[in-house]
């Protein structure tokens, strides 16, 4: 989520942000601005501006995260343009705004001449968007290079004029086997595939625009780790969930229940502890080795990473993804523009009891209409 007291709210305190979310005479206001290629602001157009609806989808498939669809009575350079939506909400001569991300068009525009005033509809993605770019040369890493300075190097590369913002737990951290992307008759790497194998190899997520639309990236950490960013409780407008309407998926029999993953570029013969490494689910929920009474394997996983250590923490993280419940959670809730990036909640629920979940999926419009936010069970109890 973002920060409670981030800028532009950095003149109040977490308590009067709070209030804000959960208060019942909660008023909305919504407005664009026009930024540059380094997000610099170039113009307030919250008065050309009709609609929007931010979407954002944080599944393992999806590389662009942010989308936009907007309506606009505003010609803009379309392929160059940034845009940036904000959300304002106020209450008793309190206000806090929202920025909610910066998004270029992706498609092309539609209008219709006989409307006034004149109107675009556009979709749009944010700035992941460009790192889609194919490479033009293959690239090699070499053994001892240090990864977050080639992970800059490349977004310089790519071209990438927007802030950059990367956790510096893994300064310092060098490959001790070389990393090669190949350009080849039959495939072309691109800048985001690149950057994200480089991340995956210090065990650092993949990347994502935060709010003001800096690229972040920072180790990962499995969900039921991370402490919760907000409670929710299911039929209490003042926390922010005006319904729930909550899908349970049953856990399949033939999921994995051993993975054995091995580091990318050895010179030697992979062993476990030294190169590879074994996850196994022997008695937990209804695809465990005990339920099944039998042994159900993945395919070998062969990833990137610079050590045992950053082998040891992916392993972690994907064994712990498939050992998620498969419920998910769809609520309704009042505008809530604090959430943003796999967002960790608390559930509070009567019928399902407490769940702890991470987002999946929300979206937001200028409106102030009902958000929908989508979560994974985490945790139960």
């Amino acid at each position: 989520m973002q920060p409670l007291t981030a800028p532009p709210r950095d003149d109040l305190t977490a308590d009067q942000v709070k209030a804000l979310l959960t208060g019942p005479r909660m008023q909305v206001s919504s407005g664009l601005e026009l930024l540059d290629a380094s997000l610099n602001l170039v113009e307030d157009i919250s008065a050309d501006m009709q609609s929007w609806t931010v979407k954002r989808s944080m599944t393992p498939d999806v590389v662009v995260h942010g989308q936009l669809d907007l309506t606009i009575s505003r010609e803009l350079a379309w392929g160059r343009d940034r845009v940036r939506p904000f959300m304002t909400l106020s209450n008793a001569g309190v206000s806090a705004r929202f920025n909610l991300g910066v998004y270029m068009a992706t498609s092309t525009p539609t209008n219709d001449a006989g409307e006034t005033p004149r109107t675009w509809k556009v979709s749009c993605s944010d700035q992941l968007y460009l790192l889609q770019n194919y490479v033009e040369d293959s690239y090699q890493f070499d053994s001892g290079t240090v990864v977050l300075d080639a992970i800059r190097d490349l977004l310089t590369d790519a071209g990438w004029t927007a802030p950059v913002l990367l956790d510096s737990t893994a300064a310092g951290k060098t490959l001790d086997s070389p990393m090669s992307f190949l350009v080849t008759e039959s495939d072309t790497p691109t800048f985001i595939a690149i950057l994200n194998s480089l991340l995956a190899a210090i065990a650092y997520q993949a990347a994502w625009c935060d709010w003001d639309g800096a690229l972040r990236s920072g180790p990962i950490v499995a969900p039921e780790n991370r402490p919760s960013e907000w409670d929710f409780l299911v039929g209490d407008i003042r926390r922010g969930v005006v319904s729930g309407d909550r899908n349970s998926a049953a856990e399949l029999w033939n999921a994995p229940n051993y993975r054995k993953f091995v580091r990318k570029g050895l010179t030697t013969a992979p062993a476990d502890g030294s190169g590879s490494t074994v996850r196994e689910n022997e008695d937990v929920g209804l695809s465990s080795q005990a339920s099944v009474e039998r042994v159900v394997r993945a395919p070998v996983q062969f990833v990137d990473a610079v050590d045992q250590d950053a082998l040891e923490a992916q392993a972690d993280a994907i064994q712990a993804a498939g050992l998620r419940a498969t419920e998910t959670l769809t609520a309704k809730t009042s505008p809530f523009p604090l959430a943003w990036h796999l967002d960790v909640v608390t559930w509070q629920d009567a019928v399902l009891g407490n769940r702890k979940a991470q987002s999946t999926q929300l979206q937001l419009d200028s409106k102030g209409s009902d958000m929908t936010y989508v979560l994974q069970s985490v945790s139960s109890g």
